[in-house]
């Protein structure tokens, strides 16, 4: 068995302004993913751009969600 700790999400508790969650929901609609997958990405994106590594564990498994493998 793999070293690696299980991916394990952790669920938060996010308000969006409403152009905001409606402009989420058309993204998601138009890439095929789910809201949390478009976040994530959006997340890993910004911190890239800032030159921040984030710690990710993820399982050799993990398919490709919202155009790109995360």
């Amino acid at each position: 068995m793999s070293p690696r700790k299980p991916y394990r999400p952790v669920g938060t508790g996010v308000n969006f302004h409403p152009a905001v969650i409606e402009y989420l929901d058309q993204v998601c609609v138009s890439e095929d993913c789910d809201r949390s997958a478009l976040i994530n990405r959006i997340v890993r994106e910004h911190a890239r751009q800032r030159e921040v590594v984030l710690a990710t564990v993820v399982p050799t498994s993990r398919i490709a969600r919202c155009g790109k493998v995360i």
